[in-house]
């Protein structure tokens, strides 16, 4: 876990698959809507939508500029230079 000034963000380990690399760098952004999906099937009110509305917000970090964006094409960059094709 590394903290900074305006930030702090953690650094996993890596594991010796890439796909597993792969699958931990999605999931980050997929589990909130994942979750917040699951609650708004029980419960349908404004707090829950909110929780919705936030979690497809979420989303945006897969932009490539921004870290979970940043460590999605690396590791796909490592897997096509591992594998020789491209992914």
């Amino acid at each position: 876990m590394r903290f900074n000034i305006k930030f702090f963000y953690v650094i996993h380990e890596k594991f010796e698959k890439d796909i597993k690399n792969l699958i931990v760098a999605i999931s980050g952004c997929l589990f909130p809507i994942v979750i917040s999906s699951i609650i708004f099937s029980f419960i349908n009110n404004q707090i829950t939508n909110m929780f919705i509305l936030v979690a497809f917000g979420n989303l945006v970090m897969l932009h490539p500029r921004l870290p979970d964006g940043e460590n999605i094409i690396k590791i796909l960059k490592e897997m096509r230079d591992s594998n020789g094709k491209s992914v």
